[in-house]
């Protein structure tokens, strides 16, 4: 299983707060959620970090043809594919979040185990290349918890396999 951290140093997310009565942090935490975006938007770029934008269009192309190919050969219907959902414009992302859910919550630690739901249409940029649109609802994993001062947010963002 993939992870992905983030920890905002020196940040004081929790403003407006009084920070020592804060003992968790709820799934659905506005601060905690820019963190999580944050984060999807780094796992995303990460495989396409190195490339130009004419190796992308071309590894986008071969993609198709994979998928086009599979989908003959399985009769399966067609899924999208990168082609489908990527937009050729620099864009900045905005991932839509709803459905939170605490899957669990360790009550030693306070870290708190979370799943939320991206929602379709949410944009993902990828920098100067473009951005990809988000087909359909996708379940996101992931886990929140307050630093032993109650001054910053640690998110971990968990592909489920």
């Amino acid at each position: 299983m993939k992870k992905y951290y983030l920890l905002i140093i020196g940040a004081l997310f929790l403003n407006g707060c009084n920070k020592n009565d804060i003992t968790s942090i709820a799934c659905n935490d506005k601060d905690a959620i820019e963190l999580l975006a944050q984060l999807q938007e780094e796992s995303v770029n990460e495989p396409f970090s190195k490339l130009t934008k004419a190796q992308f269009k071309l590894a986008l192309k071969q993609e198709d043809l994979l998928q086009n190919w599979v989908s003959a050969m399985t009769q399966q219907k067609k899924q999208p594919t990168l082609s489908d959902v990527f937009i050729e414009k620099k864009m900045k992302t905005k991932i839509v979040y709803d459905n939170f859910r605490t899957d669990k919550l360790d009550e030693k630690s306070q870290k708190r185990f979370c799943r939320a739901t991206m929602k379709e249409g949410s944009i993902v940029s990828l920098g100067d290349i473009g951005a990809f649109k988000i087909p359909r609802p996708q379940d996101i994993y992931y886990s929140i918890q307050l630093t032993d001062d109650k001054k910053q947010i640690y998110v971990e963002l968990f592909n489920e396999e």
